[in-house]
C-alpha cells in the first residue's frame, strides 16, 4: 500500500483523537497527501495534525492546507446556523422536520468541523415538501432539482446546499419497504423538529453506508463515522434490537467488517497489511467512484447485463426518477423511449461514452 496512504491515516487518527502527531518520513509527498485528503474530504481535519509538525516546506502548499481547513471550519458553522434559520421558518409554519445523516453523525466528533458535510439533509413529509421549499427560497435558496428520486435539492451560493427528503431512502432501494413506515422510530425533539430514536439513527447510518459501499464505495471519513458511532453511541443503545434489525436488513457482516477496520486503523494503528476491502475504501474517495459503480454492477449481472440495465432500468429505478410511474406503471415503455432520447442529448451522450470506456477498461483488466 502506498506509504502516503499510511501517513494520511496516521495524521487523520492523530487529529480526530487529538493525540500527538506521528513521525513523518522523508518519503512523504505532501502535495499528494493533500490531494488524497481532499478526495476523502478530510484535508481540513488532517491539517490540525500537520500544523503541529510544521514540516511542510512549500509555503504555497501549506497555505492550501490552511485555507482548506478555514473553509471547512466556516462551512460547518454556517451550515449549523442555516439549519437553525430554516428550523425557525418550519416551526412558524407548522412543518414537522428531521435533520438526518451527516448532521446527526457530526455531533459525536470532538469538533464539528472534523466531520464535514457537503449538504444538509432534512426529512419532511411529502405533503410539506413544496411549502418547505418555498420557505427555503425566502432564505436565498434556489431549487436545483425538484421531483427527483426521494429528495429536492436547494442551493445557495457560494457553497450551501439543503436536500429536502420526503423519504429516508428512494423507491429503488432494497431498503425501501423497511423505511416505508417510520411509526415509533422517531420522536419530537423541539417544536416541530423531530429526531430518530438513537437505535434507529444508528441503523440508518449503517444502511446509508452500506448503500454507498455496495454501489460505488466510500472513503476514510465513513470509516471514522463507524468509529465514533461505535465508541460514543453504541454502548448506550439496545444491542439486542440493533442486532436483530441488522440481521433483518442482511447487513450484519458488513457492519462488523467496517467496524473492525475502524478499530484497526484508529485504535490499533495497524497498517502492516491491507485487506481487499481496505484497499477498496482507500481507492474510493469520500463518495466512491464511477469506476467502482460500473465494476460492482457488471460483477453482479455481467457486462451485457450492465448495458441492458443502463438502457432499460427496472421499474423501481425508473419510478425514482420519474415519479408519475408510481401511479401509472403502464407508461413504463413510453418513459424508456423518452429516457433514451434524453440520453442522446450532447451532455448525456458524453457521459454514456465515458461509462462504456470505463466498462471496456474493467473488462480488459479482468481478462489479465
Amino acid at each position: 500500500m502506498n506509504v502516503n496512504c499510511v501517513y494520511l491515516l496516521k495524521l487523520y487518527t492523530s487529529a480526530i483523537k487529538e493525540s500527538a502527531p506521528p513521525e513523518i518520513g522523508d518519503d512523504a509527498d505532501f502535495a499528494l497527501l493533500f490531494l488524497l485528503a481532499k478526495a476523502h474530504e478530510i484535508a481540513g481535519t488532517v491539517y490540525y495534525a500537520l500544523e503541529k509538525l510544521n514540516i511542510i516546506d512549500d509555503s504555497a502548499l501549506d497555505k492550501k492546507w490552511r485555507d482548506k481547513r478555514s473553509q471547512l471550519f466556516h462551512r460547518a458553522l454556517i451550515q449549523k446556523q442555516e439549519l437553525l434559520r430554516a428550523g425557525v421558518l418550519f416551526d412558524e409554519n407548522g412543518i414537522d422536520y428531521m435533520p438526518v445523516k451527516g448532521f446527526f453523525v457530526s455531533s459525536f466528533y470532538p469538533q464539528e468541523d472534523f466531520r464535514t458535510m457537503s449538504d444538509i439533509d432534512v426529512l419532511v413529509s411529502r405533503d410539506n415538501l413544496k411549502k418547505a421549499g418555498e420557505l427555503l427560497t425566502q432564505l436565498g435558496y434556489k431549487a436545483k432539482l425538484e421531483g427527483i428520486i426521494h429528495h429536492d435539492v436547494y442551493n445557495k451560493p457560494p457553497f450551501l446546499s439543503i436536500e429536502l427528503h420526503h423519504e429516508l431512502v428512494g423507491i429503488n432501494s432494497e431498503f425501501y419497504d423497511y423505511y416505508s413506515d417510520l411509526t415509533g422510530r422517531y420522536y419530537p425533539e423541539d417544536g416541530h423538529r423531530h429526531r430518530l430514536r438513537d437505535e434507529d439513527a444508528y441503523i440508518f447510518c449503517m444502511v446509508h453506508a452500506y448503500k454507498h459501499f455496495a454501489k460505488c464505495g466510500f472513503g476514510i471519513r465513513t470509516v471514522s463515522d463507524f468509529y465514533f458511532l461505535n465508541k460514543k453511541l453504541l454502548p448506550k443503545l439496545d444491542a439486542e434490537y440493533i442486532n436483530n434489525e441488522l440481521k433483518k436488513l442482511k447487513i450484519s457482516s458488513f457492519v462488523r467488517e467496517i467496524s473492525d477496520i475502524a478499530e484497526k486503523w484508529f485504535d490499533r494503528q495497524d497498517f502492516d497489511s491491507f485487506s481487499k476491502t481496505e484497499k477498496y475504501i482507500l481507492e474510493s474517495g469520500v463518495y466512491g467512484t464511477k469506476a467502482h459503480k460500473i465494476e460492482n454492477i457488471s460483477k453482479e449481472i455481467g457486462y451485457s447485463g450492465f448495458i441492458l440495465k443502463r438502457v432499460f432500468p427496472p421499474l423501481r429505478e425508473m419510478q425514482a426518477f420519474f415519479p408519475r410511474l408510481r401511479k401509472y406503471p403502464i407508461l413504463l415503455p413510453f418513459y424508456y423511449v423518452f429516457r433514451i432520447f434524453r440520453q442522446l442529448s450532447s451532455k448525456r451522450r458524453g457521459n454514456t461514452r465515458k461509462e462504456l470506456h470505463t466498462l471496456h477498461k474493467i473488462k480488459e483488466k479482468n481478462k489479465d
